[in-house]
Order: structure tokens, then C-alpha cells, then sequence
């Protein structure tokens, strides 16, 4: 079982690095609040919210740069977060989608998926750039539903297909 102690600057700092792996220390002044240090010396303060059958860590930060009563004030802030709903992790994630254009996306989604055959990449390829060329500078938020039902009507040869790589796309930046 983890050791729970009132966390303090000078605890945290000298806290035993482990030689393998990583060990965890909770805080008796803020619940869920934890410091993770890893065999490598990194010292990370992360909120541990049990939510069902789940775990759900938020990584609040790194020791010494975030300091003790800066990670219990986040840690109560992402607490507020999940009781009104709201998974700070998926909120930051999709903050990071929302700015990316459709081309940035595409680039990001056919570099991530290694598997795919280098036909399907340039299939992919032609197929947002014959059917969303004025789109591929736009941050994929703005492409919404009535956007695409707009430029369906416009589509003409392999209209289902292209609209298709667009779904993955956007399916894939989960916005």
C-alpha cells in the first residue's frame, strides 16, 4: 500500500527515488491528491479519481516546478471538474483538436497509422484534397454538419468515399 504523509515541499524533495519503477505517496492534506516518483528521479504530482470501475489520472504537474500548495489548489479545481462531468484529461485533449486544420489533421492521422498500405495513403490523400480543398486550411472545428451536408450536394464521383475520409478524420480528432 501506498504511504500517505502531509505533503510538503522539503517531503517531496527528499523522497527515495525507487530503482525500478515507481512508487506513489498520498496526501493527508488534499484526497486523491498523489506524488508519483518514477526510477528515473521524476517527481509528478497527478489527481487519482476513482470513477466506477475506472481510475482516472490528471497529471497536475512536476516537482519543483509546481508546488505543493499550487497541485492541491489544481487538484481541487479538477475535482470540481468531475463532479459537474467533466474529464480534465479529455478537455485538454480535445483543446489540442480544435485548432488543427484538416490538412494538419490528415498529415497527423496517416503518420500515426503505420499499418496503412501506400495505396490507401494516397487514396486518402486525393480524396480530401478533390473534395475539401477550400477546407484544408480551416481548423476542423469550424467544419460542422450543416457544412459538409452543404458541400455533399456539391460532390460529384466517389461522393460517399470522400465523405467517408472525412468522417475518420473527424471521428479521429474526437472534437
Amino acid at each position: 500500500m501506498a504511504e500517505k504523509l502531509n505533503f510538503t515541499q522539503k517531503r517531496i524533495a527528499e523522497l527515495p527515488i525507487p530503482e525500478s519503477g515507481r512508487l506513489e505517496y498520498y496526501d493527508s492534506g488534499c484526497p486523491k491528491l498523489t506524488c508519483r516518483v518514477s526510477s528515473t528521479g521524476v517527481k509528478s504530482f497527478v489527481l487519482l479519481k476513482w470513477t466506477g470501475r475506472t481510475a482516472q489520472r490528471v497529471t497536475l504537474g512536476r516537482f519543483p516546478d509546481l508546488t505543493v500548495d499550487d497541485a492541491r489548489w489544481m487538484a481541487r479545481d479538477a475535482l470540481g471538474e468531475f463532479a459537474q462531468g467533466v474529464n480534465p484529461t479529455e478537455e485538454k485533449r480535445k483543446q489540442r483538436h480544435r485548432n488543427i486544420t484538416l490538412q494538419e489533421l490528415l498529415d497527423k492521422y496517416l503518420a500515426d497509422k503505420t499499418d496503412l498500405r501506400e495505396a490507401s495513403v494516397l487514396d486518402y490523400t486525393k480524396k480530401i484534397k478533390q473534395g475539401f480543398p477550400d477546407w484544408l486550411d480551416k481548423p476542423i472545428s469550424e467544419i460542422t454538419r450543416d457544412k459538409v451536408l452543404a458541400q455533399r450536394t456539391k460532390l460529384t464521383g466517389g461522393r460517399d468515399n470522400k465523405l467517408r475520409v472525412l468522417r475518420l478524420l473527424k471521428n479521429t480528432a474526437e472534437i
